[in-house]
């Protein structure tokens, strides 16, 4: 059954991860290179934040609504991920299932869940993975 199955089944394991204090431009060519919406925040393997695409989106907003190009070059260029990530995070470990991740997701109105082992994040899952899930057994 789907709500008992192992979140291990379903997470993503290759992730881009960035670290507190790299620039919001990196942010920008990882969202513009990649298909994604979160980007998992660490220090030495250790996960101490998130940062999401709408986070971004706010930042990039404030920066775009500058008349002057150059102050939103150097807003993207010394504006740092700690500044925008979200520090409050919900995790579950590989022996969660996709049952416990759909509680916490209709729960806390959030859209990604990082998979860790201790401190360290070995992955992440979002409703879109357990939607997929649910195409593929029907």
């Amino acid at each position: 059954m789907l709500v008992s199955m192992s979140i291990k089944e379903i997470m993503s394991t290759r992730l881009i991860t960035l670290h507190p204090k790299d620039k919001m431009s990196r942010v920008k060519e990882i969202f513009e290179d990649f298909s994604i919406h979160h980007i998992p925040v660490v220090v030495s393997g250790e996960l101490v934040g998130i940062l999401s695409k709408t986070d971004f989106n706010l930042m990039n907003h404030i920066a775009k609504n500058s008349y002057d190009k150059f102050v939103q070059d150097k807003m993207m260029k010394s504006e740092t991920v700690d500044g925008y990530m979200n520090k409050e995070i919900y995790a579950l470990t590989v022996e969660n299932t996709v049952g416990e991740a759909i509680e916490i997701f209709l729960e806390n109105r959030i859209h990604c869940l990082p998979i860790v082992d201790g401190y360290e994040i070995v992955g992440i899952v979002t409703p879109y993975d357990i939607l997929k899930l649910i195409n593929k057994l029907k």
